[in-house]
């Protein structure tokens, strides 16, 4: 294989991932629409219920890997929702922790469960080698996405030119 058709190549591949992602994203935010939800809202209700009192915003925004003001934003949409409440912290007077309403628990667990079945009907088509080596390329390209300088690359010059001179 030329290095012309390797490039053409790793340029497909990777929109086919990016495409694959943009796609699976804008379909699970219409599904959360349903609910009344964002994708970030919910991410923050998952999140609520997995820490349950403990649920500060440094450690809602620690488990999403966002920042603590994006996560203020969010949990005060909630709250004019009704969806979520503040709770005074049992020991440490200046925070708080988040706790789902009634309400909010009821929409979440409905999100959820739906939620579940998105995935499931996402990949249904798919058998279950094909779902392992998926996880397996998917986990493989994360990894070695971690080891790359990104600025690093950005400040090399191109190998042999480029093809698009």
């Amino acid at each position: 294989m030329s290095n012309i058709d390797r490039r053409r190549l790793e340029a497909e591949s990777w929109l086919a991932v990016v495409h694959a992602y943009q796609t699976c994203t804008r379909r699970y935010a219409q599904m959360l629409e349903h609910f009344g939800l964002t994708v970030a809202q919910f991410d923050v209700m998952s999140a609520i219920e997995r820490h349950r009192e403990y649920a500060t915003p440094k450690s809602i925004a620690d488990d999403l890997l966002v920042t603590k003001g994006n996560v203020t934003g969010l949990i005060s949409r909630l709250e004019a929702h009704d969806l979520l409440l503040r709770r005074r912290h049992p020991t440490d007077g200046r925070s708080f922790y988040c706790e789902l309403t009634g309400e909010g628990k009821a929409l979440y667990r409905r999100a959820r469960d739906a939620a579940a079945a998105f995935v499931r009907a996402q990949l249904a088509p798919f058998d279950i080698p094909e779902l392992e080596f998926t996880r397996d390329l998917m986990e493989r390209m994360r990894a070695h996405l971690e080891t790359l300088d990104p600025h690093g690359i950005a400040d090399t010059p191109a190998e042999n030119g480029s093809e698009h001179e």
